[in-house]
C-alpha cells in the first residue's frame, strides 16, 4: 500500500466516524441557564422539548480552539444528580474542557424557548 493510498484512506475513516455527542439528552434531568450579567436572569427549564431544544444546538456544536470570557452559564443536571456546567459567550462554548462553536449564540437559544412558551 502506498503512503498516499494509507493517507487517503486515513482522512476517509476520521470523516465517517461518528461524532460523540457532549450532552445525552436522555439522561438529563433538569437544565439550568444562569446569566453572568444579572444574578435574577436564571431560566430552568424542565420540559424535554425545551431541554432538547438547547442540548440538540449544543450537540451541534464543531470543536474549535477559541478564547472566550464567559457571560453566560450553562448547569446540566442529569438523572443521576451528576452536573456538567458548561460556560459560554455569544457561540462559543466550553464543555469538558474544549472549546466549541455552535451555530447561535445561547442567547439567541434562550430567546426563542422563553418566546415558545
Amino acid at each position: 500500500m502506498s503512503i498516499r493510498t494509507f493517507m487517503i484512506l486515513c482522512i476517509f475513516l476520521s470523516c465517517i466516524q461518528g461524532k460523540r455527542n457532549i450532552i445525552d439528552s436522555q439522561k438529563v434531568r433538569v437544565v439550568k441557564i444562569y446569566s453572568s450579567h444579572e444574578a435574577s436572569d436564571t431560566l430552568v427549564l424542565d420540559e424535554r422539548g425545551k431541554i432538547d431544544m438547547i442540548i440538540d444546538e449544543i450537540n451541534r456544536s464543531r470543536s474549535e480552539p477559541i478564547k472566550f470570557y464567559s457571560a453566560t452559564s450553562i448547569l446540566i443536571i442529569y438523572n443521576d444528580k451528576t452536573e456538567l456546567l458548561i460556560l459560554s459567550s455569544g457561540t462559543a462554548i466550553k464543555a469538558n474542557g474544549k472549546t466549541y462553536r455552535i451555530r447561535k449564540s445561547i442567547n439567541d437559544i434562550v430567546q426563542t424557548i422563553k418566546t415558545s412558551s
